[in-house]
């Protein structure tokens, strides 16, 4: 969805060129690390060894991630930029931010430059991020098909077995929402988030921060504080359904997730729009259940993630199936039909 959004390309397959190029340059921006992570971040010196010596191999590790990262910004930009040529160029943000330069004028090199920057942006924020949610979201229903049979029951009340579950259901689908919530809470997708800048000094409960201070949120903290969340390491959804509303809303893990003031994500509403779907979609239409080891008995996976910038699930093996021939089609019915 994001692909067409940004690009007003149709992801047909997983084999899809722009797919693999952006999973390659999301795996060298995740094997970068956090803020603090390379030796340079805390001796600025070592930025001026040449780029051959010893030691200064984040350069040539950051200068192979540049060159893939490029490609990513350039390639789609490419191909949106030929199909307006040709006259057969679909709508899209680029599209748009393109034809609003040139009926201003002359396109420049700059004027370039910042649309790549900004539609590649709008997608690698956004497939990266989501991908997370939904691959800890999978892990959840993996670890306690308890939830997910309950998840379901509600859908099948709510929604019923002709139709697949969309946006108005969703006021209707209290336990969907619960375990939503719960997925952001058990493994935040960004744990640090985006570090920010202090303009001026400033004073926080009686600490001082001195102005040009990186300020890094610790949001795994925030959704994992036991005085706000009973056993956080457990995996609970009924732990929102048992809250009053108010209470509901103040520690929804939502409203830290996505991030703080001017650098808060300005995709938030339509990830969250998106992991719902997604979600309800895929407890509605699929069975997903643990494999059988050689015995017969089932094979619980850990609940594992990676401990860098974006935080996904480790490879776990789990078995997927459609729930039935009719669930299949309506799938592939909605994949068709929802094809711009």
């Amino acid at each position: 969805m994001i692909m067409e959004i940004a690009y007003g390309h149709c992801v047909e397959s997983s084999d899809d060129k722009f797919i693999h190029l952006a999973e390659r340059a999301s795996a060298v921006t995740l094997e970068s690390g956090d803020a603090g992570a390379m030796l340079v971040d805390f001796f600025p010196l070592l930025q001026y060894l040449p780029f051959w010596a010893p030691g200064a191999g984040f350069k040539r590790r950051a200068f192979a991630a540049n060159k893939i990262i490029q490609e990513l910004l350039d390639t789609p930009f490419d191909m949106v930029k030929n199909a307006m040529m040709k006259g057969i160029a679909r709508p899209c943000f680029t599209t748009s931010l393109l034809e609003e330069i040139i009926q201003k004028g002359t396109l420049n090199k700059q004027d370039e430059h910042e649309i790549k920057g900004a539609a590649g942006l709008l997608y690698g924020a956004a497939t990266d991020t989501t991908s997370a949610v939904l691959g800890t979201f999978m892990l959840a229903m993996v670890l306690h098909p308890e939830v997910y049979q309950k998840a379901r029951a509600e859908i099948d009340r709510v929604v019923g077995a002709d139709r697949l579950p969309d946006f108005d259901d969703r006021a209707s689908l209290p336990y969907l929402e619960c375990v939503i919530q719960e997925v952001f809470r058990w493994n935040c997708p960004v744990p640090l988030g985006l570090p920010h800048r202090t303009m001026v000094q400033d004073e926080y409960r009686g600490f001082d921060i001195p102005a040009e201070a990186m300020i890094i949120p610790n949001i795994w903290a925030m959704t994992n504080d036991p005085s706000i969340y009973s056993t956080p390491d457990i995996f609970r959804p009924e732990r929102f359904m048992e809250m009053d509303p108010q209470t509901m809303e103040s520690r929804d893990p939502r409203n830290v997730v996505f991030g703080f003031g001017r650098r808060i994500c300005p995709g938030q509403k339509f990830a969250d729009s998106s992991v719902w779907l997604a979600a309800a979609c895929i407890i509605a239409a699929v069975d997903i259940s643990q494999i059988l080891d050689e015995s017969g008995k089932s094979v619980q996976p850990p609940a594992a993630f990676d401990e860098v910038f974006v935080s996904h699930p480790k490879d776990f093996p789990c078995n997927i199936k459609p729930r039935s021939s009719k669930a299949q089609k309506m799938v592939s019915d909605f994949v068709v039909n929802h094809t711009m």
